[in-house]
């Protein structure tokens, strides 16, 4: 069954990423927050999202590559 569904998916262009991934942007903005937090300054959300964008696109080259 889940490979049949997988198909469907593929067959409509949706993308599918392992679940470590797609809930890694979590993980990373909490990384990004105690970043700031030891160094004292505080980012903008423009720099948050700006900064996240740059670290998820790297991890996904590298993972739909392998």
């Amino acid at each position: 069954m889940f490979m049949f569904v997988v198909q469907i998916l593929a067959k409509k262009g949706v993308l599918i990423l392992p679940d470590i991934m797609a809930n890694s942007g979590v993980v990373m903005v909490s990384c990004f927050e105690w970043v700031q937090n030891i160094q004292g300054f505080m980012w903008d959300e423009e720099k948050v999202n700006r900064e996240l964008k740059t670290y998820m696109t790297r991890a996904s080259n590298i993972v739909l590559n392998i």
